[in-house]
């Protein structure tokens, strides 16, 4: 690997290493799995998009912790915690634009449902009341 090339990977291991441990749920194993990858083949993209193809290909099954998939699961980390594009985390992921945006937005609904509770709003002034309501209720609540 030409210098450049070996200080572009450089510089992107430490985003790999926050994915990798935003996936794995652990530094550790976060950690392990980008030394792993480090050591194999990296698909032939740009360093960063390749670390994080690496990872998200060398990374284990997760548990069952939600009910997105693990597949829902690299997409909303990929777009949220690291940035990419929709078209970047298609390409990471090894899917068509189309299925990443279907699935981004099926794991957003997913995640808003489950955050989603019923709030009791206690105020003795109707219009401060109607304001908290409104507050709350754009804040995703019932």
């Amino acid at each position: 690997m030409k210098n450049s090339g070996q200080r572009d990977l450089m510089h992107a291991v430490p985003f790999a290493r926050r994915y990798a441990r935003a996936l794995t749920g652990t530094q550790a194993e976060g950690d392990a799995l980008v030394a792993a990858v480090l050591g194999a083949d990296l698909p032939d993209m740009a360093p960063q998009l390749a670390l994080y193809a690496a990872v998200t290909r060398a990374a284990p099954t997760p548990r069952d912790t939600t009910n997105l998939s693990a597949r829902q699961r690299q997409l909303l980390l990929l777009t949220a915690l690291e940035n990419l594009s929709l078209a970047e985390v298609a390409l990471v992921i090894g899917i068509g634009a189309e299925e990443a945006g279907f699935e981004l937005e099926v794991a957003r609904s997913a995640l808003r449902a489950v955050s989603a509770t019923d709030v009791i709003v206690i105020e003795d002034e109707p219009v401060t009341a109607m304001d908290i309501r409104r507050v709350v209720e754009s804040c995703g609540h019932r």
